[in-house]
């Protein structure tokens, strides 16, 4: 939540639940209800997200884009993406699918790997 005190960074407001990520050494293998971060990397929690869903946006999102960027990742790239289903899994697979590459997708939830986006799903369990 943005301090009332505070009125730097982007365009928050006090009362603004915000989602973050710090490479600060204060700020490692640490978790917190409240935290003091830069206002660079921070974004606005959605209001459809619960604080447990948009603490991942931090980490495995975060990984998740700057896989698909380092990776080149454009249209008609056909991926394998392994674990599909996990926190990073997931994201990676809807940045997959906004490039419009060709996915298949290792997991045990062939659903939910397809509503991310997957174009073919292994369900590792049976196979």
């Amino acid at each position: 939540e943005v301090d009332p005190k505070d009125q730097h960074g982007k365009a928050f407001k006090p009362g603004d639940v915000i989602v973050s990520t710090s490479t600060k050494a204060f700020m490692r293998d640490g978790m917190a209800e409240y935290a003091l971060v830069e206002s660079k990397p921070a974004a606005k929690k959605p209001a459809n997200v619960t604080a447990i869903e948009g603490s991942t946006f931090g980490s495995s999102a975060q990984r998740a884009l700057q896989t698909v960027r380092e990776a080149g990742i454009k249209e008609g790239d056909r991926v394998l993406v392994l674990g599909a289903t996990g926190g990073f899994g997931t994201f990676l697979l809807q940045l997959l699918k906004m490039h419009k590459a060709y996915v298949v997708a290792t997991t045990t939830s062939p659903h939910l790997a397809k509503s991310c986006g997957a174009s073919e799903c292994i369900d590792y369990t049976t196979t």
